[in-house]
């Protein structure tokens, strides 16, 4: 309570509206930075009601001038990788919401603010609003992939809890679809990222820690500490221009699982992506994914269902994944042991 109070002195409301902030990390971001940024001030919403603020790792480019052009304050990302960044961006907040972003989402609606902020103003308890990962039309097929997945291959297999959630949620009365739900540690969300709706004064706590902080790892703790009421709203879009191929994915899946995942692990709180019945789901996973006419067969049936071609990416992304994990292992003394401990656990 007394760090609620103490951040609703620091807020900067302007009369009844809501302020928010977009917090950035960003390196070398010139070729994706602008049209970003030109999203979030094309939003039918007053201007000054609108900070935005980038963590900037050492760019060598021209992502600081371009952040300055569109009025954000650039702060300072000594330790490069990008949850680093975002917690520096996220100690610097002192509106009344906090959206995670990167320099790889854009708002597709110029309406996307104030559809957000009429949701946490019908409800004091309201922690967070999350919506849909979207590829654009000029989005390279591989991309439109990963928007219908909504995340990597693996968490797709392993975390079925959100439609669990959806079963149960109460409707809100807003004319459009959104889901209020209360989400249970125990049966994780893996949210934390693009564009990620929190309310500053339940989530800058949980940033403001020593050490390493994953995004999701943020949204799980924040949810453990009782702000649990989350509104899911399946209509509100995050362009994701993520990737342009699979290989280029493959390139995040090693960097991801090396440099976030194995380094950090022993500090983290990862029960985000470790439900109860994890070890037996990723069994089978490694049996679907390695097995490729199991995987190949399901994406198959997923394109015929959904009446979309690009799912059948998901079988080699989904072999390609456990292989690039595979060889992060071989390689890696610190990997095997970290992996040793999730199986023993």
């Amino acid at each position: 309570m007394a760090e609620q109070s103490k951040h609703a002195r620091q807020s900067e409301s302007h009369g009844n509206r809501l302020t928010v902030t977009f917090a950035i990390p960003a390196l070398n971001e010139e070729a994706r930075l602008a049209r970003c940024l030109a999203s979030i001030r094309a939003q039918e919403y007053p201007r000054e009601d609108v900070k935005i603020i980038v963590a900037d790792a050492g760019s060598s480019d021209r992502t600081r001038e371009i952040a300055g052009e569109f009025g954000a304050l650039v702060v300072d990302n000594p330790d490069t990788l990008a949850e680093y960044g975002l917690k520096r961006a996220m100690l610097n907040v002192t509106t009344d919401l906090a959206v995670v972003f990167a320099a790889d989402n854009e708002l597709p609606d110029v309406q996307w603010l104030s559809r957000v902020t009429r949701l946490f103003e019908r409800s004091g308890e309201l922690a967070s609003v999350w919506g849909r990962l979207l590829a654009s039309g000029d989005d390279p097929p591989a991309n439109k992939y990963l928007a219908l997945l909504q995340n990597d291959p693996l968490t797709f297999f392993v975390n079925k809890n959100l439609p669990g959630y959806l079963r149960d949620a109460t409707r809100d009365d807003s004319g459009e679809p959104v889901y209020l739900f209360r989400v249970d540690p125990a049966r994780p969300l893996p949210w934390g990222a693009n564009g990620l709706v929190f309310k500053t004064g339940f989530i800058k706590p949980v940033w403001d820690v020593e050490g390493y902080l994953g995004d999701n790892d943020a949204f799980q703790l924040m949810v453990a500490g009782g702000h649990d009421l989350v509104a899911y709203m399946p209509e509100l879009g995050i362009y994701h221009h993520s990737i342009a191929s699979l290989s280029d994915w493959t390139g995040k899946f090693e960097r991801n699982f090396a440099r976030h995942f194995v380094s950090h692990y022993a500090s983290r709180d990862m029960s985000w992506a470790f439900p109860s019945d994890f070890r037996r789901k990723f069994a089978a996973w490694l049996v679907y994914s390695l097995f490729v006419p199991v995987s190949f067969l399901h994406s198959v049936y997923l394109a015929l269902r959904d009446r979309d071609a690009h799912w059948l990416y998901h079988s080699p992304a989904a072999f390609l994944q456990t292989a690039t994990y595979v060889k992060v292992v071989l390689r890696s003394r610190e990997a095997r042991s970290v992996v040793r401990s999730i199986i023993l656990k």
